[in-house]
């Protein structure tokens, strides 16, 4: 790919990405972390930019779903795959990005006595998303032509903003409210954005967008994948390092516990006025419209090759439509019901990812990946319902390690792998002795 494809490619990438929560997310961490900001923030791009990265470039090497799959049993992995797409896509994800760009692009601007635009913004929004995403038939192009540098020239303006602004996050009259390492708090709330489980959805996207360039080996789409992740990745860690400063920076005048929205509407009320929340609006709504139309265009990709019925246009009506009748429940419901379904299924379809990257190295590959699929999902669920359920006192989860920092998942992962693996190698010894002496 020339240098000027790669760089379009880079640009999709960046506004698929960055939609409503990535905003938001950053000067929350900001305003914990305070004057220890940097180690935070570090920790933050560290899962918030890396996963997302290494998921393309993981999507890239695979070549489809379908190869990245391959080694866990087909009833396991078809099962967690339809569940992402379902919350990433009309189940959450896509009437949570309607309902943010409302609230935080359009109701600042016309205010309280206006809210019953919403209703007739909602589906506004979701048709020209779907328009958009089935007119367009490059759909990388499109965004990184057209879309991402008027949103990239809007981030940087409103940067400048932030680090010219009085507020200094280094004020030795700062405080950090976090408990414990601050770069393992970022780590942590980087990894919350669940952008690693979105990074395969948009994978599907950028392998279309090699196909179209005439990339076609192995080689060639992770080279350039990695390429044009390093330049989304390099756009994405400057956003948050400013919107990082910007919560840092306002610590003295927010309570904490502020909400990202709330620090960067207090920022713009007090340096920017009405001229700084058009700007801010601008942001708000391309982001979320780039994001709902990739998310769009991958869910009825997925949902046509894998169930046909219809074809990709009728899809993505069916996407949009669902999307918008569940967005008229309101923010609030929408995260209430989808929040803890991610809390399931993100860390098992993450550990299908770590299992895809040291398959080469396993015994069994296709038993390992089933036991500790099933390891995972299974500690997943009662974790869930010990949380739920008051009757239930399972104290002992608290205990497992990394508990503490949301990753006992990964420490079910290395205990059943380490375990499965244990028992293959004996196996293997077994059956060895038992061909040597027949």
């Amino acid at each position: 790919m020339r240098f000027s494809e790669t760089l379009t490619l880079a640009f999709s990438v960046f506004a698929l990405f960055v939609g409503a929560g990535n905003v938001i997310f950053p000067p929350e961490v900001g305003i914990a972390a305070g004057p220890d900001f940097l180690p935070a923030y570090l920790g933050f791009i560290a899962t918030a930019v890396g996963l997302p990265v290494l998921g393309l470039v993981i999507m890239s090497h695979a070549g489809n779903l379908d190869n990245l799959l391959d080694k866990t049993p087909r009833w396991a992995s078809f099962a967690v795959v339809l569940f992402i797409y379902l919350i990433i896509g009309p189940l959450f994800a896509t009437p949570r990005t309607a309902l943010v760009s409302y609230e935080l692009g359009i109701a600042p601007l016309v205010g309280e006595e206006y809210s019953q635009l919403l209703y007739a913004y909602v589906p506004l929004f979701f048709v020209a998303a779907g328009l958009f995403a089935v007119l367009a038939t490059h759909l990388t192009d499109a965004i990184g032509k057209y879309i991402t540098p008027i949103l990239i020239l809007l981030l940087v303006a409103f940067s400048y903003f932030v680090f010219t602004a009085p507020a200094n996050p280094v004020d030795e009259n700062l405080t950090s409210h976090i408990t414990g390492n601050a770069f393992l708090y970022g780590f942590k709330e980087g990894y919350k954005t669940l952008d690693g489980i979105v990074s395969i959805i948009f994978g599907v996207i950028v392998l279309a967008a090699l196909k179209d360039h005439g990339v076609k080996t192995q080689e060639g789409r992770v080279s350039s994948t990695v390429k044009a992740g390093l330049i989304a990745g390099g756009c994405m860690s400057f956003l948050y390092l400013s919107l990082m400063f910007l919560g840092a920076g306002n610590q003295s005048v927010m309570a904490t516990g502020a909400s990202g929205a709330e620090v960067i509407s207090a920022f713009i009320d007090r340096e920017l006025g009405t001229p700084g929340q058009v700007v801010v609006s601008l942001i708000i709504f391309l982001a979320c419209f780039t994001t709902v139309v990739g998310l769009l265009s991958a869910c009825a990709q997925f949902f046509h090759q894998t169930f046909g019925k219809l074809n990709y246009a009728g899809w993505v009506a069916v996407m949009a439509g669902t999307s918008s009748v569940l967005a008229f429940q309101g923010l609030d419901a929408v995260i209430k019901f989808a929040v803890p379904l991610l809390n399931i299924a993100y860390p098992a379809f993450m550990a299908l990812m770590i299992l895809y990257c040291i398959s080469g190295k396993l015994n069994r590959v296709r038993e390992a990946n089933l036991v500790v699929f099933l390891a995972v999902l299974a500690f997943s669920i009662v974790e869930f319902a010990d949380s739920k359920i008051d009757s239930l006192d399972l104290a002992f989860l608290s205990k497992v390690p990394l508990a503490g920092d949301g990753f006992a998942w990964l420490t079910i992962l290395l205990v059943s792998l380490a375990a499965h693996q244990s028992f293959a190698f004996f196996m293997k010894d077994e059956e060895q002795a038992a061909k040597a002496s027949a």
